[in-house]
């Protein structure tokens, strides 16, 4: 129920910011493209003792204003393994979308939604198929932990074209830097 309340809020809020954000459009006349590191399952780990955080890379893609991330962990990965044992390890996948707030005209709040999922398991070499690459062992998770995720994303523009930027939400956070490429006359 109360994440029920503050899903709504975030809702509503994220309305209004939007409805600002259209008046000052040409502030989001951008591509931006940032890369980073995310450390998934981190704030959850603070209320769940069964998940830990991960290392993960963090992919950001903007456009318009229009933004969606991807968090994927590499750490714990043993898909590609060739022995035949049953490897410990974790996967985790994080999906967001958000629209951008420009407060300035080098600094934007990205308010994100979107779901996180964590799960810890083994990978099993004796329960494999082939693809293009190669070797892909099995994943069979013993615990798994989907969530929503809510948060923002702070994006900082130095010289215009260099963007900086660090992301929190209800599951994860992390940093990471990119580009952004102006459209148009802004």
């Amino acid at each position: 129920t109360s994440m029920k309340r503050f899903l709504l809020l975030f809702l509503l809020t994220s309305l209004s910011f939007t409805s600002y954000a259209q008046l000052d459009f040409d502030r989001n006349k951008t591509i931006d493209i940032n890369l980073g590191y995310n450390n998934s399952g981190a704030l959850t780990a603070l209320r769940d003792n069964n998940v830990k955080g991960l290392s993960a890379f963090n992919v950001v893609l903007g456009c318009y204003g229009f933004y969606f991330s991807i968090s994927a962990n590499n750490t714990g990965d043993h898909s590609r393994n060739m022995g035949i044992d049953k490897y410990e390890g974790y996967r985790t996948r994080t999906y967001c979308i958000g629209y951008a707030l420009p407060i300035t005209d080098w600094f934007k709040i990205i308010p994100t939604l979107g779901i996180a999922k964590w799960e810890s398991g083994y990978w099993n070499g004796a329960d494999w198929y082939v693809d293009s690459e190669g070797i892909v062992n099995k994943f069979s998770p013993h615990y798994s932990n989907k969530s929503p995720d809510i948060g923002c994303i702070l994006q900082f523009t130095i010289a215009r074209y260099f963007n900086i930027y660090a992301n929190v939400s209800n599951n994860n956070w992390g940093l990471g830097v990119g580009v952004s490429i102006p459209l148009g006359n802004s």
